[in-house]
Order: structure tokens, then C-alpha cells, then sequence
């Protein structure tokens, strides 16, 4: 007979080495960075987007919202502070003007992270309802962080192009 909780066990753990693998992948880009010692146009939104991912799984996987979510909450705290650790490469060798947008960007992120965190644990009883919701925000949050490099393409090409790509790509997404 096959234990499901096994079978569970090990697709999770597989999930958290390809998990492992994509939150360290950006690394060259960073030892770019510090050894020029500037950003030159490199862009923090990937890594803000999947800051405040990483962040909304820890949640989802705490015992109260999820139980019986342990590997969830090891690679997303794992990635939490990689990504913490690249954003604050990021601050330091961005200039005034960069480095003030990404700190407000974060800090609109903190605020809305607290705004769910909150709201989830005043209105939602059960871990059930709890997971319910945002687990739906995780998902939302998620398509968002793997969507995120295609800002890239918005200032490189004509917005014309880009909007009819976006487009197609989110057409792709509902299929």
C-alpha cells in the first residue's frame, strides 16, 4: 500500500530543491553587481515581487492559516531572506532616485502584508477559511512574481508591442 503522506513528503521536498535552485539563480546577477559596484539598469522588481511571495507563503503555511505545512514554510523563509539579501545589495549601490522607489515600494508591500495578515486573522476563524483566502492570494501572487521579468520587455520595446504581448501572455494564463 502506498502512503499518500509520503508520496506528499517527497513531491514537497523535490519542489523545495527546484524552489532552492530558482531563488539562487539570480546570484550572477548580484556578484555583477558588487563587483561594479552599481546597479547600472538592472531591475529590483522581480525581486520585490517575489519578496512579498515568499512572505504571503510563509503566512499561508504558519499552523494557524495551514497546518501541516512545514516545507512550504522552510523554502519560502529560505527565500524570504535571499531575497532580502539581494534587495539590500540592491540599496546599496543604487542610486538616491532608485533606491527611494524600491524603499517605498517595500515599505507599500509591509503594509499590505500587515493588512492581510490582520484581516485574515480578524475575519477568518478556521484554518480552513484562513487558507482559503490566502491560499487564492498566494496563487495570485505567484502568476504576478513569474510575470514580473516581463517588465523588462515594457521598457525595451514599443508600448504598443508590449501591451498586445501582455495580452496574449495573460490569454495564454486563462486557458
Amino acid at each position: 500500500m502506498v502512503n499518500v503522506y509520503a508520496i506528499r513528503n517527497v513531491i514537497g521536498i523535490i519542489g523545495n530543491i527546484i524552489s532552492f535552485c530558482l531563488f539562487i539563480s539570480p546570484m550572477p546577477t548580484f556578484f555583477r553587481i558588487f563587483k561594479r559596484k552599481d546597479v547600472e539598469e538592472f531591475s529590483p522588481n522581480p525581486y520585490m515581487a517575489t519578496l512579498l511571495n515568499c512572505a504571503m507563503w510563509v503566512f499561508y503555511g504558519l499552523p494557524f492559516v495551514t497546518p501541516h505545512s512545514t516545507l512550504v514554510i522552510t523554502i519560502n523563509g529560505f527565500g524570504l531572506c535571499i531575497e532580502l539579501a539581494y534587495i539590500t545589495a540592491y540599496l546599496r549601490f543604487a542610486n538616491n532616485k532608485k533606491r527611494m522607489r524600491v524603499i517605498k515600494w517595500l515599505a507599500g508591500e509591509l503594509c499590505f502584508f500587515v493588512l492581510v495578515v490582520g484581516l485574515t486573522l480578524g475575519f477568518r476563524h478556521t484554518p480552513h477559511d484562513r487558507s482559503l483566502v490566502v491560499g487564492i492570494l498566494c496563487v495570485v501572487f505567484n502568476i504576478l512574481m513569474y510575470a514580473m521579468p516581463l517588465d523588462i520587455m515594457v521598457m525595451l520595446s514599443h508600448p504598443y508591442i508590449t501591451g498586445r504581448i501582455m495580452c496574449i501572455f495573460f490569454l495564454n494564463l486563462t486557458n
